[in-house]
């Protein structure tokens, strides 16, 4: 998937999270992914350090909802 793609040795995923980590009037942060990705975001935020990702939710099958 293409927010896995590495600019600036970095996936643009992280790139995004870093902008919500850093913004003041964000508290926390919702990822809507693929279930093959979950343990790839987790670690990438875990090595990135961002502290404000707090759900991971699957995306829906047909890519117009979520599964809580």
């Amino acid at each position: 998937p293409k927010q896995f793609i590495h600019v600036d040795n970095k996936p643009l995923i992280i790139h995004t999270m870093e902008a919500f980590q850093h913004h003041p009037s964000i508290d926390a942060i919702l990822i809507v992914t693929l279930p093959a990705w979950t343990e790839v975001i987790k670690a990438y935020a875990n090595q990135f350090n961002i502290t404000k990702l707090r759900w991971i939710c699957r995306g829906g099958g047909d890519r117009t909802g979520i599964y809580l």
